[in-house]
């Protein structure tokens, strides 16, 4: 071999061997996105119709542990606050547990929720976030969505307490919201134990309200998938009065509704009813 075939063969050796270096980056790109990849499937893209409304498809559920749940909630309320929180622990558990639809869920789609949807302190986070949940995989989406939002409402939380907290020196006072508004419930919270809104330690209680609703979820869910769910927080008589005057059908009807009325309208007289 002479001179100048010995370059001609060093120079493609060297190509071929730059042309495998660049194209190794690619085909490991490739790889890895194909290791979780997204079959078709029919919980995908736009809902069916059926006489002009959009039908439900449920996607797949398995039982889950509550207090882990309860303890991964607790967790990212600390990295996105109330939606996060709860809907991040039960997508990114249930990805973890089934896979499937799963992979394509954005749990980060749900920030916009903080403080009653960017700080607007209408629904809370931890509400807004269990009811996305629950339409999605529950048997009774309806039935769950007015259980945990009667449960928020009438139960006296935070009424779970994760075994990790940031905070686990504070004591938390324990309120009852009579509201799913977070201004509301925080405003309730705030007159109760002293603390004001934008203190560590109402942080620390909306943390700690995203674990309790997140593990009361995963509870509702868990008897739903084996076809016990039974409410235990029905309407209040008063919210039921309430509507007979103001609601469907009635002679007013000119409200819509299922919140307790008298937690703004205080203004009632005594012969209202």
């Amino acid at each position: 071999m002479n001179r100048r075939e010995a370059l001609k063969s060093l120079g493609l050796v060297t190509a071929t061997g730059a042309t495998a270096l660049a194209a190794t980056p690619l085909f490991a790109e490739d790889k890895e996105s194909t290791e979780n990849p997204i079959p078709d499937s029919p919980y995908y893209g736009a809902a069916q119709m059926h006489n002009g409304h959009a039908m439900r498809t449920r996607w797949p559920y398995k039982e889950l542990d509550p207090d882990a749940v309860a303890q991964r909630a607790y967790d990212n309320y600390w990295a996105g606050e109330c939606m996060y929180g709860v809907t991040a622990a039960m997508i990114d558990t249930l990805r973890e547990e089934i896979g499937g639809p799963y992979h394509a869920f954005p749990s980060m789609a749900s920030l916009y929720g903080l403080g009653g949807v960017l700080g607007w302190a209408t629904v809370c986070g931890a509400l807004n976030g269990s009811a996305l949940v629950a339409t999605l995989v529950a048997k009774k989406p309806n039935a769950v969505v007015d259980e945990i939002y009667a449960f928020y409402s009438y139960e006296k939380l935070p009424n779970h307490f994760p075994t990790q907290r940031r905070h686990g020196d504070m004591k938390i006072v324990r309120t009852v919201a009579n509201s799913p508004l977070c201004h509301a419930s925080v405003t309730n919270w705030c007159k109760a134990s002293g603390y004001k809104s934008f203190d560590v330690e109402r942080k620390e209680r909306c943390a700690l309200v995203d674990s309790s609703v997140a593990r009361y979820l995963v509870e509702l869910l868990n008897k739903d998938h084996r076809d016990e769910f039974v409410a235990a927080y029905p309407l209040p008589e008063s919210v039921q009065q309430c509507r007979e005057c103001h609601g469907k059908g009635s002679d007013m009807e000119n409200t819509r509704g299922k919140m307790e009325c008298v937690s703004c309208h205080d203004d009632k007289k005594q012969d209202h009813y």
